[in-house]
Order: C-alpha cells, then sequence, then structure tokens
C-alpha cells in the first residue's frame, strides 16, 4: 500500500489545486480504517486539482491562441517564451519549495505506514504539505498566466 501513496503523492505534487486537506481522524482509528480515509481525501484533492488544472491549461491555450492570431507567433517563439517561464525566478523560487515540501511529504507519508500509534499526525501532516505543493504550483500557473497575458496584450 505504501508504494502506492507515495507514487500517488509525487504524481499529485506537481498539480495545482484550490482545495484544502480539512482530514478529521482520531487517534485510536485501526489504521486500514485510516488509511483508507485518508485515500479518499487525497483523490478528492486529486479531483478537484485535475479540474483546476484543465481551467489553467485551457486559458494559457487560449492565451497562447491569442497571441498566434494577432502577431503570428512562430513555434520557435513560443518554445522559447515558455522556456524562459520555466527559467524565471518567480517559477524557481516555487520549485525549490515543492522539492522541499516533496521530501517532508514523502517522510511523512513513511511515518504514517511505520507509526500506527501517532498515524492520524503524520496523515494530517501528509495532506497539509501535499496542498502546500499545490498551492506553490498555483503560483506557478499564476505567474505563467500573468506572463503570457502581458505577451498577449504586448505589440510585437
Amino acid at each position: 500500500m505504501r508504494p502506492i501513496l507515495l507514487a500517488l503523492a509525487f504524481a499529485l505534487l506537481a498539480r495545482a489545486n484550490p482545495a484544502s486537506a480539512a482530514f478529521e481522524c482520531a487517534a485510536g482509528t485501526p489504521h486500514a480504517a485510516l488509511r483508507a480515509d485518508f485515500e479518499r481525501e487525497f483523490e478528492a484533492i486529486h479531483a478537484a486539482d485535475r479540474r483546476r488544472q484543465d481551467e489553467h491549461r485551457r486559458a494559457l491555450d487560449d492565451m497562447i491562441a491569442g497571441i498566434d492570431a494577432k502577431r503570428g507567433w512562430s513555434e520557435a517563439e513560443k518554445s522559447e517564451s515558455l522556456a524562459a517561464l520555466a527559467r524565471s525566478p518567480e517559477f524557481l523560487e516555487q520549485e525549490s519549495v515543492k522539492r522541499d515540501l516533496g521530501r517532508r511529504l514523502n517522510a511523512a507519508l513513511e511515518a504514517m505506514e511505520r507509526d500506527e500509534g501517532d498515524a492520524c499526525a503524520h496523515a494530517r501532516e501528509a495532506l497539509s504539505l501535499f496542498v502546500q505543493g499545490l498551492d506553490a504550483n498555483e503560483k506557478q500557473w499564476s505567474h505563467m498566466r500573468r506572463t503570457i497575458g502581458e505577451k498577449a496584450g504586448a505589440p510585437r
């Protein structure tokens, strides 16, 4: 079960999400029940995250199409602009935040499996760290949308 949780956590950490972790559990909850509740909460966050990421992607695609229609943006210009975004200090700062959160999330997930007596606290910590990572990704999407949006309004 643990490898599945870790794989899901790291796959999802790369996604934007407006949800917050509101996971409730009580000390003494049987570990299997706690894990099942944790996975349900994780999946709920994942579903909300997919919707939000799709919204961002559509908006960014629309902005890029607008630039292309307005002033003819070559594939090379598009590629360079997107690569420059990925190298920008704002974007890289959030990548650093996500790497740190990913390490801490991994430790919390491992502790949740290893320390059944305090698994509830570790599960809450894992979900909190996960959502913080998604918030960092949300900042990256906002930066990309703002920067591409500025290009869309700028004359060539």
